[in-house]
């Protein structure tokens, strides 16, 4: 099993710059790691917050919001992640 996604969608940074928490400054940046379980097409579900930088500041609720748009490759070796959770960093620059 490959040890890393190969995403074939995701967030761009526009969409994430609209996702961003209010009052959260531009700087510091902000980023969340969630973790996700992955469906048999690629998408991620039942995704949660395990941390986020700098805390507090609800990057992880927008991390969250922002999984529904990311889908990972699932054919051949990468249909072993179909049924497992996964890590995902997200990152406000």
């Amino acid at each position: 099993m490959p040890t890393e996604p190969v995403w074939l969608d995701q967030t761009t940074a526009a969409y994430l710059d609209r996702l961003r928490p209010s009052g959260a400054p531009r700087q510091p940046l902000g980023s969340a790691v969630i973790r996700c379980m992955v469906a048999e097409d690629g998408t991620l579900f039942a995704c949660f917050a395990e941390s986020e930088t700098p805390p507090g500041r609800r990057y992880g609720q927008a991390a969250v919001r922002a999984a529904a748009l990311y889908r990972m490759r699932v054919d051949g070796a990468y249909a072993a992640f179909v049924g497992q959770a996964i890590e995902v960093r997200i990152s406000w620059t």
